[in-house]
């Protein structure tokens, strides 16, 4: 071999290292993608075994465009967590942002703005807010940006861990938790999904946050990649699509300020006419029944010499309380339904444009929500109390928990204490009563005794206090430092439709039905009520009831 032959095939061996390092050094990095296994629809994994998702067809997109390709792991979200926020042993996630969390990880853009909902069972009653999760138990996924939310902010809150925000759906549609509070998109969309009947949300969205894709502390390079094709397959369509594909919420409208306002006064106009309607059936009925009251009297006194004359009065005028408490009845409901439309639209007006109402605007809002709630409030008691005179009204006895009752009770009612700066106070010196009655009747009966009382202390506090009377039986006290009652009205304190202050001049809002209804409600359930009062100085309601044995 000559040294031509040799320097030849030096050449050509050098070529061909150099053609494969520099093959090599182009092919593409693969990155670890660490993921959470059942959070449908943003990441899991799928019938076929595999990755899926919005947040997986995202990724895999934005590599394409920046040049780097992906491996996929997905887990429960506890380890993913664990291993994100501690270990650094990934490449690129996805989790909602948080202060704490941007001191351990490094966010990308926003992917999604959502929040959390509140799921409880459809027959549920006691919650409707975040605050009233205090001493429930809740199922939120393990090492959630949720979980980590209550425990900072509301530690009265009983958490129960799930592996995921499906498990914790379920837990609650098994009754093994009173709620779970779930991000919005994964709760509607599994709800759907896993054929789950018995659950229902509260009224408000809760907790609002930015979800992205976060990388290691410090990987500017990386992060940078992603922002960028983010940017990239957001404006040549690909991110609408992939939305479209797996998440597609309904679009809110941009509303212009002139609309809420236009919306606002459509309301007004109509709550104006039904409270005009009420004030005009109001006197047509006080006409009507004094004119029935006078004509039943010449009756009776053109009657009176036989007993048997008495006797048809008698029916009469008991025909004509019937007639009333009916026509009460039928009047009270045609007026509850559209008012509960108001207070639905009201509600819708308040989540979808909140964004854009000025102070004004807000204060329009409540001041409608506020007056809707009061006349609902007047026809639901007129409505209560035509049943209880007609005895159409069906109790429902069973055993419950007197103590879990009142303390619901007391919860709903801080933030109207708070509002007049009350000092709302509860004791219970005896826990866990049960007792038998009817629930709502019973629930009614506390709901009008504290409302009262909230509404006619001006300053002070009101203290409620469940233990025992001399006679061994359950003694719940309502006493607060209010205007007082006098004597004299102490006497027919219970008659409906009165009130010691009247006319156009009264101080105090109300429709006289509150203490009547109590009245109303204790009997039906055989308990006890009894008022003491001084004028100047405060009222204290009793009530006595039995216990039982929760056996």
């Amino acid at each position: 071999m000559n040294c031509e032959m040799i320097r030849k095939f030096v050449l050509l061996f050098f070529l061909i290292v150099f053609l494969s390092s520099s093959s090599f050094s182009q092919s593409k990095p693969k990155l670890l993608y660490l993921g959470n296994y059942k959070k449908y629809p943003y990441e899991f994994i799928n019938n076929e075994g595999k990755p899926d998702g919005f947040n997986i067809d995202l990724i895999n997109e934005i590599g394409k465009v920046m040049g780097f390709d992906l491996k996929f792991e997905l887990k429960p979200w506890n380890q993913v967590a664990d291993s994100i926020l501690y270990g650094n042993n990934f490449d690129i996630a996805a989790m909602f942002y948080s202060e704490q969390r941007e001191q351990m990880v490094d966010f990308s853009d926003p992917i999604i703005f959502s929040e959390d909902e509140i799921y409880i069972n459809k027959n549920s009653k006691n919650i409707n807010s975040i605050v009233d999760l205090m001493n429930k138990r809740v199922a939120v996924e393990e090492g959630s940006f949720t979980e980590e939310y209550l425990i900072h902010n509301l530690p009265e809150v009983n958490i129960v861990h799930a592996l995921s925000e499906p498990d914790a759906l379920m837990m609650v549609s098994e009754n093994k938790c009173d709620a779970a509070v779930v991000e919005k998109i994964n709760g509607e969309n599994n709800i759907t999904r896993l054929g789950i009947r018995n659950l229902k949300s509260t009224a408000y969205p809760i907790i609002p946050r930015e979800y992205g894709f976060v990388v290691a502390k410090g990987n500017d390079s990386l992060l940078s990649n992603i922002n960028v094709g983010l940017q990239v397959v957001k404006k040549n369509g690909t991110y609408a699509q992939l939305f479209k594909k797996w998440i597609d919420p309904p679009k809110p409208e941009s509303v212009a300020l002139k609309t809420i306002v236009a919306w606002g006064s459509i309301i007004i106009l109509i709550i104006s006419f039904i409270l005009g309607v009420i004030y005009l059936w109001i006197k047509s009925l006080k006409r009507l029944v004094a004119k029935r009251t006078n004509e039943l009297n010449l009756e009776v006194q053109e009657h009176i010499k036989t007993e048997k004359e008495l006797k048809i009065q008698k029916e009469k005028a008991e025909e004509s309380d019937r007639l009333k408490s009916e026509f009460l009845a039928q009047i009270s409901h045609e007026i509850r339904t559209p008012l509960n439309v108001i207070l639905s639209y009201i509600s819708l007006i308040e989540i979808e444009f909140k964004d854009y109402f000025k102070e004004s605007t807000s204060e329009i809002i409540f001041s409608i929500n506020e007056a809707s709630q009061r006349l609902l409030k007047t026809v639901t008691s007129i409505l209560d109390m035509s049943l209880l005179r007609l005895n159409n009204f069906k109790a429902d006895f069973e055993l419950f928990n007197i103590n879990e009752l009142i303390g619901s009770l007391f919860n709903s009612f801080h933030n109207a204490a708070k509002r007049k700066n009350l000092q709302l106070e509860f004791y219970e010196e005896i826990p866990n009563i049960f007792v038998k009655g009817d629930h709502y009747t019973t629930e009614k009966l506390f709901e009008n005794i504290m409302d009262n009382s909230i509404k006619y202390t001006e300053k002070g506090n009101i203290k409620i206090k469940i233990g025992k009377d001399f006679e061994n039986r359950i003694a719940i006290e309502i006493r607060d430092t209010g205007i007082g009652i006098s004597k004299e009205y102490l006497e027919k304190i219970f008659e409906p439709f009165t009130q010691e202050s009247t006319g156009d001049t009264r101080k105090f809002d109300g429709n006289g039905l509150g203490l009547a209804l109590a009245k109303e409600y204790a009997e039906i359930n055989n308990y006890e009520i009894k008022i003491e009062s001084e004028k100047g100085i405060g009222t204290a309601v009793l009530i006595f009831m039995n216990p039982v044995s929760k056996n």
